[in-house]
């Protein structure tokens, strides 16, 4: 084996090295975008679902037992 291939054989591990190397980082920066991105949406939803628990729990509180509307000490 001549020095030439000894060379091109190196050069070549070393681009496929940093080529690796990059498409590593890119990867793991998208799944860790994907990560962020899906902790905000599930964050938005049990915002939406919290308040939709508020609102059901004032609604039901405004009804006493016997399905009659209570009076609030607001008049509404």
């Amino acid at each position: 084996m001549n020095e030439f291939t000894k060379t091109s054989r190196v050069h070549f591990g070393l681009g496929a090295l940093i080529v690796f190397l990059i498409l590593g980082g890119v990867g793991i920066s998208w799944v860790t975008t994907q990560n962020v991105q899906l902790r905000t949406e599930d964050s938005l939803v049990r915002e939406q679902i919290a308040e939709t628990n508020v609102r059901t729990i004032e609604q039901i509180t405004r009804y006493d037992h016997g399905g009659t509307k209570k009076r609030s000490i607001e008049g509404a």
